[in-house]
């Protein structure tokens, strides 16, 4: 089988903290010097969405199929709010925000399922109908 859907993703970044970053808007630092600690705003942001299947199925019994498949998934992108210096000595320090770019994911599945219902009725062949001959 193959199949594809399309949709939306609803990203919610919050809570992005940048303490370790390295100070290039410095002049006066030196290079390699950790910048003071960034806190960025929170942002939610709507992206198109697209998944693509494919796999295959065996049926081991009447009831029992078996199944393998990919899906790739692409959510889009996702990006912070603007980040703010929490410390006065930052005031050179330009704001910037923070880009989650190509969210995607591989997936590889396994899976079985069970035909609930029972097997269709067939009839045995001493249930078969008769043929009617006509003799004259």
């Amino acid at each position: 089988f193959v199949g594809g859907g399309v949709g939306v993703a609803r990203h919610r970044v919050h809570g992005v903290t940048d303490n370790g970053s390295v100070d290039f808007f410095n002049a006066g630092a030196l290079a390699g010097a950790s910048s003071p600690l960034q806190v960025s705003a929170d942002k939610t942001r709507t992206e198109f969405a697209y998944a693509l299947h494919a796999g295959v199925g065996y049926d081991v019994t009447q009831n029992l199929k078996l199944e393998l498949a990919y899906r790739y998934l692409n959510l889009g992108d996702a990006q912070s709010g603007l980040s703010k210096c929490s410390l006065a000595s930052c005031s050179g320090t330009p704001p910037y925000y923070t880009k989650i770019k190509d969210i995607d994911s591989h997936d590889f599945r396994i899976g079985m399922r069970w035909m609930l219902g029972g097997p269709s009725y067939s009839p045995t062949p001493f249930e078969q109908p008769q043929r009617i001959v006509k003799k004259f």
